[in-house]
């Protein structure tokens, strides 16, 4: 603590440090042989240690890298954070240069597909402006206005209202989510980081951060945390003080139970919320009050659709004996009854089950020795990933190895690991675009996880895309076919604030889940 906060005292310009020079030589040297991932990994980590004309070339190596692994977004977001960080007019025309000169060689078809994907702002007026110098007007342009960026202001310069209820008509005309097209400048992120949800809250934050730092935006957009603990209690305290401090934008909190008491504040929102979590009750929310979450009840009426789609009828379902997979069975069975299908069996399985021999139904074996009909077209399953292995292997041995078995997310454990994944050969999943392997805004995401907070993937995806929902939700609750491609899905936001997820679907092939493609249509 006492070092980190000597360094936070050095002057904003420090000597390069032994070393760094020869790293971006490396870096560079690299690149020019055609191995931009090596070049990444020479480039210096700390690149506030650099002086301002080294941080511009480390910055602009890592953009060339980034453009030829194809992660063009990330590019396009680097050279952007060049230009933002650049001290003087020449080193903004420079770094203008290097991007506009990369926009040049790609294709205009190449060029639309980024501007449909892209969710900063920045990274849209940059892709806006490769296209009219082509003579082409960027689709549904009149819908995305970009508000010009200015400084960040300190705390202390912001006039605080005598009370939060004055503030509340200024801030909503500022930031009226309903007809806001502008993102926010000011956006406070409140999380139970200490407490037993803190491992949890983390990994969502390095999401955030990332996004953040992806965005560009750092000169210009404020990020302020709330630690709030375990207590829900504290959830009111930290909003107002977001408030007072003049946040345009609150993200949080985290637990169900501090949803619902900030859902059940008095009086309406002076500034909106993009909480995490539904509330309990899913009743009655506030205006420019968002709910994005990665509810597992979501996961299993995908499930019910995906099946039914395919013409499956009749089903089996196979879930741990635990809170949560009651809820799977439920969600699962309620959306495939009211489809038209019907569930046959619901076997459960203590948590810590070896052997699943007893709950596998007599209706799911296959003919022969006596048992008669099958009476089921598929399975579903949940449970960790141990679990499932097992299942699918006893599913063979009990000759049901030809039936469909379709999963949630949990089933995967996020990392490609075919060795220990080969027993869930064929077994059909639905998660996340980005662990599964998909092209996303940040495909090195998970190597810039602490070592701690490696086993939280999800989650860090999490946070990622929650900022990139906040800097778009004006944009995205006005309808019109607005989505969000993000790490955790495509993303869409109704009329009464809650966030829809539509997952990516696999099959697992050799021990790794394969997406499949064009299974939408």
């Amino acid at each position: 603590m006492l070092l980190g906060l000597c360094l936070l005292l050095l002057p904003a310009v420090m000597p390069v440090l032994a070393g760094d020079d020869d790293r971006l030589q490396a870096a560079r040297t690299a690149l020019e042989q055609h191995d931009p991932l090596e070049a990444l990994r020479h480039l210096p980590l700390e690149s506030h240690r650099l002086s301002p004309p080294l941080v511009l070339q480390s910055l602009d190596i890592r953009a060339q890298a980034e453009a030829a692994l194809g992660r063009h977004l990330d590019a396009i977001t680097t050279w952007n954070r060049a230009h933002a960080l650049a001290e003087d007019a020449a080193s903004r025309s420079w770094a203008r240069q290097q991007l506009m000169r990369w926009l040049e060689g790609l294709g205009t078809a190449e060029l639309r597909a980024l501007r449909s994907r892209a969710s900063s702002p920045d990274t849209v007026q940059w892709l806006d402006e490769a296209l009219r110098l082509r003579g082409i007007e960027p689709p549904s342009a009149a819908r995305v206005a970009v508000a010009p960026a200015r400084p960040a202001v300190p705390i202390s310069a912001v006039p605080l209202p005598a009370t939060v209820a004055d503030m509340g008509t200024s801030v909503l005309q500022r930031t009226g989510v309903a007809g806001r097209v502008s993102p926010p400048r000011r956006i406070a992120v409140i999380l139970p980081l200490t407490g037993r949800y803190g491992s949890v809250a983390r990994g969502i934050l390095q999401g955030i951060e990332a996004a953040h730092e992806d965005a560009g935006l750092a000169s210009s957009v404020v990020l302020r945390l709330h630690d709030m603990g375990e207590d829900a209690g504290n959830v009111l305290r930290h909003y107002e003080e977001a408030v007072r401090e003049g946040a345009d934008l609150v993200i949080g909190p985290l637990s169900r139970e501090a949803v619902d008491r900030l859902a059940a504040r008095p009086g309406a929102l002076p500034v909106p919320v993009l909480a995490l979590n539904h509330s309990e009750g899913g009743g009655h929310y506030p205006a420019h009050f968002f709910r994005f979450g990665l509810n597992p009840e979501d996961e299993a009426v995908e499930v019910a659709q995906r099946a039914f789609a395919q013409g499956y009828r009749r089903a089996v379902v196979i879930v741990p004996r635990t809170a949560l997979g009651e809820r799977l069975q439920v969600a699962f069975r309620a959306r495939f009854e009211a489809l038209g299908g019907e569930v046959r069996s619901v076997q459960t399985f203590p948590h810590q089950a070896t052997d699943f021999g007893d709950a596998i139904p007599v209706g799911v074996m296959g003919g022969g020795q006596g048992r008669g009909r099958r009476d089921v077209d598929m399975v579903f399953i949940s449970g960790e990933p141990r679990h499932a292995r097992l299942i699918v292997s006893q599913l063979r041995l009990h000759q049901a190895g030809d039936l469909p078995v379709f999963a949630t997310s949990h089933v995967f454990s996020g990392r490609m690991d075919p060795g220990v994944d080969r027993d869930m050969e064929g077994v059909l999943v639905a998660d996340m675009p980005w662990l599964l392997g998909q092209t996303g805004p940040r495909a090195g995401l998970e190597t810039s996880l602490d070592a701690s907070l490696k086993r939280w993937p999800r989650m860090a995806a999490f946070g990622y895309d929650a900022y990139r929902l906040g800097m778009r939700l004006g944009t995205l609750q006005q309808g019109g076919g607005e989505r969000l491609h993000g790490l955790t899905g495509t993303l869409t936001v109704d009329d009464q604030g809650r966030v829809h997820r539509t997952l990516e679907w696999a099959r697992f092939v050799d021990g790794s889940p394969r997406v499949i493609s064009g299974w939408r249509q």
